[in-house]
């Protein structure tokens, strides 16, 4: 698929495939906390989770 038409019913479905696809393939490339947050805290556009601190949390959204 190239192309996808925002908005269409297929959408969260398949940004949800996306994302977990790019966690399974990813680790080496963005690091295992970048793959956790994908699989496990993350919901088609939105991201659920708390770090401890601010540098944490910047690193975090820099390598997803």
């Amino acid at each position: 698929m190239n192309v996808l038409l925002f908005g269409a019913t297929s959408y969260p479905g398949v940004a949800n495939f996306s994302l977990q696809k790019t966690a399974d393939v990813g680790p080496d490339e963005f690091g295992p906390e970048a793959a956790d947050f994908l699989q496990n805290d993350s919901s088609v556009d939105d991201g659920f989770t708390s770090l401890p601190t601010n540098k944490e949390t910047v690193s975090l959204i820099q390598t997803t």
